[in-house]
């Protein structure tokens, strides 16, 4: 690196710090002063990125959406990695995840807009076009609770239940961070619902093993039916072709938190 390159990277470093000590301060015409002289002044350095997106950032908490969904759709339309490391930034991840945060930040804004089909689309991307990434297992868990509750929303906001349900049901056996926020809200959206009980039971005795591989391993755990949704028994996960017996696999569900808020639910029918 030139002794040109290295001023212009430490000043474009230093300019991106005060930004990031405004936005910290609330003072956001600072942060998006600092962040548009970064990217202005700056285009070649490594902080252009970062700047980019929290300009974007900025204008998404001080609630001028439709500036912010544009600069993060020209995120997700740039040549930026998601998989890059760096911890300098307002993205609280290991990894960048430049268009992952984007697509999660343009659908939350588009719901919040009352646009649920905006919303379902960018909810899509970012679960499965540019996925989450994390070093944690946990933090994964935590993740995928966050995303199926953003999906129960977009289907609320479009008047379709069932959908909102299908799309908590397959996190509702999980004992993690988040589970408690899924039955809960799985909870409210089935409180007018009769039968329940008497279908999860009949769920519960068609349990099946089901069969997965990859390019290194082979597994199996335990499925069942339940309102039109897989549901997978998280606890009933073996490698090889080693499988939990049915009637274990139906005490696991029969002693989850799930099966007796479903349980609850029928008492009050």
């Amino acid at each position: 690196m030139s002794t040109e390159t290295a001023v212009g990277q430490n000043e474009a470093e230093a300019c991106f710090d005060q930004a990031v000590l405004a936005f910290e301060a609330d003072d956001y015409a600072a942060a998006i002063a600092g962040f548009e002289k970064v990217i202005n002044d700056y285009p070649l350095s490594e902080w252009y990125p970062f700047a980019l997106f929290n300009l974007s950032y900025v204008h998404f908490k001080i609630g001028d959406f439709y500036r912010a969904i544009a600069g993060f759709k020209d995120m997700i339309a740039g040549n930026f990695d998601d998989e890059e490391t760096h911890f300098t930034n307002l993205m609280e991840s290991p990894f960048t995840l430049y268009k992952h945060r984007s697509a999660d930040l343009i659908s939350t804004m588009y719901l919040q807009l009352n646009l649920a089909d905006s919303a379902l689309a960018y909810r899509a991307m970012a679960d499965t076009v540019y996925p989450y990434r994390h070093f944690c297992g946990n933090c994964y868990a935590s993740q995928r609770a966050y995303t199926v509750m953003c999906y129960a929303d977009i289907y609320e906001q479009l008047g379709d239940t069932l959908r909102a349900v299908q799309a908590l049901l397959p996190e509702a056996l999980e004992n993690l961070s988040g589970s408690d926020a899924v039955l809960r809200r799985i909870e409210a959206l089935l409180q007018n619902q009769k039968g329940l009980k008497d279908q999860l039971d009949r769920a519960l005795s068609e349990i099946q093993a089901k069969h997965n591989s990859d390019a290194e391993r082979s597994w199996n755990w335990m499925t069942f039916r339940f309102l039109e949704t897989d549901m997978h028994i998280p606890e009933t996960w073996r490698s090889g072709q080693e499988s939990v017996e049915v009637h274990e696999a139906q005490r696991i569900v029969r002693g989850s938190a799930f099966y007796g808020m479903i349980t609850a639910l029928g008492l009050n029918e």
